[in-house]
């Protein structure tokens, strides 16, 4: 078994080193919990900020996305028909070349909108970073040192 040293208090009482290391554990757990409690407030209202900003471009997205579903057929027929008329390809060709040009533009708004959906995505950003600052404020105080 250990031989443990106590300390003669003010009151006369003995008293353990364990109980000074009990008291900064205690104080570091209830340090710890409320950094976590404060850390998951951060996310959420990072999650809200968030997707306020995600809505318009995700509602660009399905937009774009039901015009090209729901139009394509009968604009590329059409105009597939009158390129054939005008410049007498072969029907295949107006087609296909109408059908490339219809797939590039869809392609074009789906990427602008994605591009606009990650930009609303950086509200993160700020969590993450208090995050790693929480996390370096606790290995600080495990290590008793700094950094």
């Amino acid at each position: 078994m250990l031989d443990q040293e106590t300390e003669i208090g003010a009151n006369g009482k003995y008293t353990s080193p364990i109980s000074g290391l009990a008291s900064t554990v205690s104080d570091f757990a209830g340090d710890f919990v409320e950094l976590v409690e404060l850390q998951v407030k951060l996310a959420k209202g990072d999650a809200k900020v968030a997707g306020k900003r995600a809505l318009v471009p995700i509602l660009g997205i399905l937009v774009g996305l039901c015009i090209l579903l729901s139009s394509l057929p009968v604009l590329a027929l059409g105009a597939a028909l009158a390129i054939a008329d005008v410049f007498n390809p072969p029907t295949w060709q107006a087609y296909l070349g109408l059908g490339v040009v219809m797939a590039m533009l869809a392609v074009g708004v789906i990427y602008l909108s994605i591009k606009k959906a990650k930009s609303a995505l950086g509200q993160f950003e700020q969590s993450a970073t208090q995050l790693a600052n929480n996390v370096s404020w606790v290995k600080k105080n495990l290590r008793g040192s700094e950094y």
